[in-house]
């Protein structure tokens, strides 16, 4: 969650930074060797960022350009591959698992990280959206995890398995609080409130697990609870979204 990332303002002070979101995903994965087709696999990461895990996720988050494309940028060895989409709209990650050890990385994992600074057409901060509209993107997050492992099993020809078990995290950031990203208008508050200006949410899989519509709205409700301190007694209704 700490990684500074080319493309977007992460090396800005806290306060000049427009508000972010993050997806990050760990899926164990077998070490790499030293043979691969490195161009190969660059070539199927852009791919998989085009692909309907990634793009509808963006679609839902921030204005992408009809002319904003993918482009390698430079990283510390091959096995790291950084792509910025446009001028900036997107930053993303893939890291295979090499036998280095690297500070704040978990060993035996393949490692995605998608960061999105939301902007609108004037290419300013994207207006809040709505809880019913997180709880949409919250729900098409959940698709990374087996796109990620499809990625890596299918089309890079990686071994992956569920030991250790699959992760993904969640945050949201706003320089002041979180109604920068999420509009609670008409929603209560409870008195005394002061809204945080993050949410995080770690998830790891499991066969008992809950379905990505459950999870999707339990993540809405802990955010309106915890990070905005709305009423949660107050009749909320997100069930709109699971038409969608």
């Amino acid at each position: 969650m700490e990684i500074a990332l080319p493309g977007t303002t992460y090396m800005k002070q806290p306060g000049d930074r427009p508000p972010w979101v993050r997806f990050v995903v760990q899926i164990g994965c077998g070490q790499v060797g030293d043979d691969l087709d490195w161009p190969a696999i660059r070539a199927a990461f852009t791919t998989f960022l085009h692909g309907p895990a990634v793009a509808e996720l963006l679609a839902d988050l921030t204005y992408v350009g009809q002319d904003a494309a993918w482009a390698r940028q430079a990283s510390s060895t091959s096995s790291i591959i950084d792509m910025v989409l446009g001028d900036g709209v997107a930053s993303a990650r893939l890291e295979l698992p090499d036998g280095i050890r690297r500070h704040g990385r978990a060993e035996g994992y393949a490692l995605l990280i998608l960061h999105v600074e939301p902007r609108g057409p004037d290419g300013q901060a994207a207006s809040p959206a709505s809880p019913s509209s997180w709880r949409q993107r919250f729900e098409r997050a959940m698709q990374l995890p087996g796109g990620f492992s499809a990625l890596l099993s299918d089309e890079l020809g990686l071994a992956t398995s569920g030991e250790p078990p699959a992760q993904a995290g969640i945050r949201l950031e706003a320089p002041n609080d979180l109604t920068a990203l999420v509009d609670i208008t008409g929603l209560a508050t409870l008195p005394g409130a002061q809204q945080l200006s993050q949410f995080m949410v770690y998830l790891a899989a499991s066969p008992q697990g809950a379905s990505a519509v459950s999870v999707a709205d339990k993540m809405t409700r802990q955010m309106l609870e915890e990070a905005l301190k709305v009423d949660i007694g107050t009749g909320i209704n997100l069930q709109e979204q699971h038409a969608s």
